[in-house]
């Protein structure tokens, strides 16, 4: 696959399979990702995989804070929509009003069920930075990321990103064992 092909083709799945992905697949999509350019080469990120029983316990326990409407708590603050300039709230407006063809009528009660479930993900690779990161280390982590999804895409799986994946960090960090030096910064599978 081509450069050209996995960034025209990569887009973001709301409903994933039940297909296992293999550890040897999943080191080659982390090994290409490390390719990523990286300020004075410091690579700063680490990765995390929750898979199988891991992940079905985030899963469960995550369903369960939403349900019980427990607050979410980042390591990223997020930001209004209303606070990004108008044309970028004009362009988030423009693919907000498409959902609707694409997905159908009941997108948001479809999104919000997959999203109950994590999206059926049967891997989600959680990304962390060292505490006292650099700031350009987020820059380096962005690289990173995108490496990832383009090489999940060559290797034939379909990728997101979402603040769903996160938004209850207590659990994911729970459940990988992050140390505690590294915060959480945002999430791919």
């Amino acid at each position: 696959m081509k450069v050209e092909e996995a960034i025209t083709q990569r887009h973001s799945t709301r409903a994933f399979t039940d297909q296992k992905i293999s550890e040897d697949k999943i080191r080659k999509i982390i090994s290409l990702a490390q390719l990523a350019p990286s300020w004075v080469n410091s690579q700063p990120a680490h990765v995390y995989a929750a898979t199988g029983t891991t992940l079905e316990l985030i899963r469960q326990r995550q369903a369960n804070a939403v349900r019980t409407g427990a607050a979410s708590k980042t390591e990223v603050p997020t930001v209004s929509r209303s606070s990004f300039p108008k044309e970028k709230q004009d362009n988030m407006a423009k693919w907000y009003a498409s959902i609707p063809d694409a997905i159908g009528s009941e997108w948001q009660k479809y999104n919000n069920d997959a999203a109950l479930k994590l999206y059926n993900a049967q891997l989600i690779l959680y990304l962390t930075l060292p505490k006292n990161h650099a700031e350009w280390s987020m820059f380096d982590l962005g690289l990173f990321a995108d490496n990832i999804l383009l090489a999940a895409k060559e290797q034939g799986l379909d990728s997101m990103t979402a603040y769903y994946l996160v938004m209850y960090r207590k659990y994911c960090v729970r459940r990988c064992q992050f140390p505690r030096t590294n915060g959480l910064s945002w999430e791919l599978h």
